[in-house]
Formats: structure tokens, sequence, C-alpha cells
């Protein structure tokens, strides 16, 4: 003989809780997801050469070992416009805002992020 199961008033105030707090978080936390970036870090190599304001409108000429790959920040976006690269793959990721990413030119060793903060690149320091 099985045991028969009972809803109790407990258990469908928690369902309704667990089911309100499924349903708000879909509207709460893409906002705190969204990095709401307002900086461009470029990177050749291991070198940062520079961080910029999305703001901005400007293009960037950024130098590897293959030649010069051309950064462009516009309207809030960034995107790698040209490199000299084989397969253009940098070129077809599009473009990066506020929403923050990363494009990278791996032949050209060309690294453009779009970040909120950026550290000295440690994780956590051991004594």
């Amino acid at each position: 003989m099985t045991p028969q199961l009972r809803t109790t008033t407990a258990d469908k105030i928690l369902i309704g809780f667990l089911f309100v707090l499924t349903v708000s978080s879909f509207f709460f936390v893409p906002r705190w997801v969204l990095s709401g970036a307002a900086d461009v870090e470029i990177r050749s190599g291991e070198k940062i050469l520079g961080r910029y304001s999305l703001s901005e409108d400007r293009i960037l000429d950024v130098a590897g070992p293959l030649g010069v790959t051309s950064v462009e920040i516009k309207s809030g976006k960034v995107r790698i416009k040209s490199s000299p690269c084989l397969n253009k793959t940098c070129i077809q990721m599009g473009h990066f805002g506020s929403e923050g990413g990363c494009l990278i030119c791996l032949p050209n060793e060309v690294v453009v992020g779009v970040g909120k903060e950026f550290h000295n690149g440690l994780d956590a320091v051991s004594r």
C-alpha cells in the first residue's frame, strides 16, 4: 500500500512564491547580467595599448605581427574594421557595445575587450 501525498497550505504558498520568483527573474536578471560597459581595452600581444570610451567615435590602428588591424569605435559600438589575417573571422564577428564582449584577431595577436572594469589579469593571490 502506497502512502498518499497531500498538499498542505504551506506547500501551496511555497509553490506560489517560487513561481512568482521564477517569473520575475526573467524581467530583472538580464539587467544584472548586462555589464553596462563603457570602456574598450585594446591589447597587442601581452601589451595593453590603451583604454578608450565607447562614447567617442574613432578609428585605431593596432600593429601586430602580420600588419595593422584597424579597430573602429562608432555610435557606442566597437568592431574590427580590417585586418591582415587570412580568414577575416575577426571582421565577421560584428559589433560589441555596452553588453560587453571580446573581439580577437588570433593570427595578428590583437584583442579588443569591452567591459566595465579591467583588472591586472590576476584571478587570485596566494601567500
